[in-house]
């Protein structure tokens, strides 16, 4: 069985991944709300926002919130989640 940290590696990895080839569309799963990276802050997902817009309004990107927040499917959004903004 491998180390925690290298499976959180490779699914951080392919999140990146995912993101890139999703484009401008982002989402947040409410599974995948789990914050353990260091942040500038937080933000609540409103109605009709992705990861992209999100990102672009905090200088930040699309991978980098997916990764701060262990998103693995990018293309799914809930209203109300609470993201953690790197």
């Amino acid at each position: 069985m491998l180390p925690k940290w290298v499976l959180r590696s490779t699914r951080r990895i392919a999140t990146i991944l995912l993101a890139a080839g999703a484009g401008l569309v982002g989402a947040v799963s409410a599974s995948t709300l789990a914050a353990g990276s260091a942040s500038a802050g937080t933000v609540r997902v409103t109605s009709g926002e992705t990861l992209w817009s999100i990102a672009s309004r905090y200088g930040t990107t699309v991978a980098a919130l997916a990764a701060a927040n262990d998103i693995t499917n990018p293309n799914l959004v809930y209203t109300g989640a609470v993201l953690q903004v790197p």
